[in-house]
């Protein structure tokens, strides 16, 4: 399990994260939701190694593979989707596997070989989160993974992220109740915090 403890971060005076404790199961999803500016993206950029706390631990990162899916989708863009999965893949990749993951998302065609410069925002989050789910990861970090897909769209890539998470330790960031009751697992407990609140299950 990832254990952090006594988590602090400032951006000049203001205090983003004070005396933060959480852990994340092994295995398990951890939902976090909570307004914005309370800390959510902070807390994913230090445990991805982006940002440096001011104080606090963090343990059990040690030797794990890490994946994101950040809320800029940061894909290449002059490169094609295939192209931009295939960077990620450990080894040969297995195309007709590349090709058919993007199709589980319904991007198919002539849309996955264009540029990602030419396709629509929804489309490159597609993208984006396709790479993060064929990266080989131990750690799974998903910082509000959904924005700017369509409803019926979404239902969709949630089944998708779903099903590759699966047995996988999660970071799940959202400000979305029906996208945290769409995870909910094994229920265990609700953390309360002073803005945020968090849901291990």
């Amino acid at each position: 399990m990832i254990t952090v403890k006594n988590l602090t971060k400032h951006f000049d005076d203001k205090k983003v994260l004070d005396d933060f404790n959480v852990v994340l199961k092994e295995g398990r999803i951890t939902t976090i939701m909570g307004t914005s500016g309370c800390g959510k993206t902070t807390f994913a950029m230090i445990l991805l190694g982006l940002l440096q706390p001011d104080s606090g631990i963090i343990e059990g990162l040690e030797g794990k593979r890490i994946s994101a899916v950040f809320q800029e989708d940061r894909l290449i863009e002059h490169l094609s989707a295939v192209a931009n999965i295939k960077m990620v893949i450990d080894g040969e990749p297995d195309l007709e596997e590349i090709r058919k993951q993007l199709s589980d998302v319904e991007l198919e065609g002539e849309l996955i070989r264009k540029p990602v410069s030419q396709l629509s925002g929804g489309q490159k989050r597609r993208v984006a989160i396709v790479r993060a789910m064929m990266a080989k990861s131990d750690f799974i970090c998903l910082d509000e993974p959904f924005k700017g897909l369509d409803t019926e769209t979404k239902q969709k890539v949630m089944e998708y992220v779903k099903k590759s998470v699966e047995g996988k330790t999660v970071l799940f960031i959202t400000h979305d109740i029906d996208e945290r009751r769409f995870f909910e697992g094994d229920y265990i407990g609700v953390i309360p915090g002073p803005v945020c609140e968090i849901w291990p299950f």
